[in-house]
């Protein structure tokens, strides 16, 4: 009987639990650096809103795009800029991971990948990742924890997504344009 109590007493707090879990090959996390203000971008910004329709999406590959303010000045303010992202560009700069500051500007896996510019070339490199350990992420009412099969410390990044944003450019070197915003963090 007292377990009987103890399983009606904690049913209300599991009906909306959802477990997620993941182990091998991790996605590929795919950075896009972009500007509204920036003329080059949208066919950037089009390629990466491919992956929204990709089976593999979240398991496979993790698009992200990180609107950059430093094109605000020409007559465009991105209203998805956000200085933290042209900090977090200037770091990669920093590290060594990017040649140079630019928009559009892709890191995949961590690494400066320009097969964009190159239509040959527009697949993303194969992953040399070595297998991951397992994550499991458990949501129970908005309360998030994430647990992992060994004992390592680590550090977990949330990114918020949002999809399928549109903006009216009025002015700057977009003017008179409708961009989409697929993916943005």
């Amino acid at each position: 009987m007292r377990t009987l109590t103890l399983l009606l007493a904690l049913a209300p707090f599991t009906l909306f639990a959802q477990t997620w879990s993941h182990s091998g090959q991790p996605a590929q996390l795919v950075q896009l650096f972009t500007s509204e203000g920036c003329s080059s971008c949208p066919p950037a910004d089009r390629y990466l809103s491919k992956f929204k329709g990709h089976s593999g999406l979240w398991e496979e590959v993790i698009p992200t795009a990180y609107h950059v303010d430093y094109w605000d000045y020409i007559g465009w303010k991105d209203r998805f800029a956000n200085p933290a992202f042209s900090q977090k560009q200037r770091l990669y700069r920093s590290y060594g991971v990017l040649g140079s500051v630019y928009t559009p500007g892709f890191v995949v896996d961590g690494q400066e990948w320009k097969g964009f510019f190159y239509r040959s070339q527009r697949k993303l490199p194969l992953s040399s990742a070595p297998d991951a350990k397992t994550l499991t992420l458990v949501n129970q009412n908005m309360d998030y924890r994430l647990r992992f099969s060994d004992n390592s410390e680590y550090v977990a990044t949330i990114v918020w997504l949002a999809l399928d944003e549109t903006t009216e450019v009025k002015r700057g070197e977009n003017r008179g344009r409708t961009l989409s915003t697929i993916l943005w963090c």
